[in-house]
């Protein structure tokens, strides 16, 4: 007879997951969910479940995910997993993209506010240059600053990222939406 498996995980199943009740069979669990989703908030639940732990299995799935993801956030997520197993010289071609994309982005991109939220907040780029002082992480944290810096302030301060990796609001959606309003309104008027 077979072993059944068991059923994968929703989104809210995922949500309400505390990183602290993740053992490696969770683990296996989340990671086959992860290969199998599309949905952005998914993907990133699981990363985020997933990054601070040391199971053989992950290795290889960091590196997958760091491949598989085009979003910068969830890139620098991947790379956080990552970098438990991989030492500084590594990470170093890794991190050459995410520069690239960093980059990139400014020229292509300018007003990413999101991104840069994600990748400045407290569990991306800065608590991988606290962590491990890696030259790679730091020059990229330097970079993603130097861009943030550049925006226009009307695109600062609307969310962040607390230690867990969840969003925190600074501004409520209309506050937000009304800073936002009047900054393309002064950029269309003669």
């Amino acid at each position: 007879m077979a072993a059944k498996t068991k059923p994968a995980l929703s989104w809210m199943e995922l949500d309400a997951l505390a990183p602290a009740a993740v053992d490696e069979a969770m683990g296996r669990r989340i990671v086959a969910v992860y290969a199998g989703a599309k949905d952005l908030h998914v993907r990133n639940l699981c990363l985020r479940l997933l990054y601070d732990k040391r199971f053989e299995v992950l290795e290889g799935f960091f590196e997958q995910a760091f491949r598989k993801e085009r979003h910068l956030d969830m890139r620098v997520r991947a790379l956080r997993g990552l970098a438990q197993f991989r030492d500084e010289n590594a990470l170093v071609g890794p991190l050459a993209k995410v520069s690239e994309s960093l980059r990139k982005l400014a020229v292509n991109t300018p007003y990413a506010y999101q991104t840069y939220e994600c990748i400045l907040g407290k569990d991306a780029l800065p608590y991988l240059v606290a962590r491990y002082g890696y030259a790679c992480f730091q020059e990229a944290l330097t970079l993603a600053q130097a861009n943030y810096d550049a925006m226009p302030e009307a695109f600062k301060g609307h969310f962040t990222i607390g230690e867990d990796g969840k969003p925190i609001a600074l501004r409520s959606p209309e506050e937000s939406k009304r800073i936002l309003s009047d900054f393309w309104a002064a950029q269309s008027a003669p």
